[in-house]
């Protein structure tokens, strides 16, 4: 791009251009971390009481129901129970650890694959508030990269090679690979990108407005306003991130504390009916 830009007489232009890039998606990061750091939290301090649970509580209450003559615990307390006794034995805990170390290894193995990339890319689509967040982010990082390089006067076909590797998608780098040989063959980009749309991943509009583009000889200048709007929704949508991820962080901490409250109450319970 600096080369481009030495070229056709932007150098300035296409410097600022470039930092104005990588302050956005610096700017985009930190949103997203920002929005994030509340519901780990909450996941933090939630592991947090139910290892304090399963260390000191669980086995008191334990040790009260035996010595009342009460064999069998409620379902929950013995399952909390089994979970200590598990990590508490250096012998039993080794096959576990090595089990988790191995799923990680090979999710990891499967991921870089082709086929990993593409189901895992196919399965995080389809989660709520991710899946629309994830494309969003590869849209609006596609729709300026193609106009920062097209207003620096870059080839349509060099443009698509870069943009290509600015994308993390790997659904959206295969549609970009396969419309950039179709601009080779004579098709105008609009109607290459629309021929390898897998999965509707670029939204027909965009499309429509890429058309519009290229028939007024101003398709920098609509990508950059298709950019633009996409940006101001990918900015509200990362401010409001933290309230649409409330109702499925309560949804998760209430079933995690139902079942913590079981897990202590219920074998009280039990006893008091038992001793009555």
């Amino acid at each position: 791009m600096l080369e481009v830009g030495e070229k056709s007489g932007k150098l300035a232009e296409t410097i600022n251009q470039i930092t104005e890039d990588m302050e956005k998606q610096f700017a985009l990061r930190n949103k997203i971390v920002g929005a994030l750091i509340y519901p780990i939290i909450i996941f933090v301090l939630l592991f947090a009481v139910i290892i304090f649970m399963i260390i000191f509580m669980v086995p008191q209450i334990k040790d009260l129901y035996n010595s009342f003559g009460q064999a069998e615990l409620p379902l929950a307390t013995q399952i909390l129970v089994s979970i200590g006794e598990l990590f508490s034995n250096p012998i039993s805990i080794l096959p576990v650890l090595i089990l988790i170390l191995g799923s990680i290894l090979g999710f990891v193995t499967y991921s870089k694959t082709k086929i990993g990339k593409i189901n895992l890319e196919r399965i995080r689509l389809k989660i709520p508030i991710v899946g629309n967040l994830y494309k969003l982010i590869q849209i609006v990082q596609l729709t300026r990269v193609l106009y920062v390089l097209l207003d620096s006067g870059v080839s349509i076909i060099n443009a698509l090679e870069i943009s290509k590797n600015s994308v993390n998608s790997y659904t959206l780098k295969n549609i970009i690979s396969n419309s950039k040989e179709d601009v080779i063959k004579g098709l105008n980009l609009s109607v290459a990108l629309s021929k390898n749309n897998n999965l509707n991943f670029i939204p027909e509009i965009i499309l429509k407005l890429i058309a519009v583009g290229e028939e007024s000889g101003q398709i920098s200048s609509v990508l950059k306003d298709i950019n633009n709007f996409y940006e101001q929704e990918l900015d509200q949508m990362t401010k409001n991130l933290t309230k649409t991820l409330e109702p499925f962080i309560m949804l998760i901490v209430g079933i995690m504390v139902m079942f913590l409250a079981l897990a202590v109450y219920s074998p009280t319970v039990q006893l008091i009916q038992n001793i009555s």
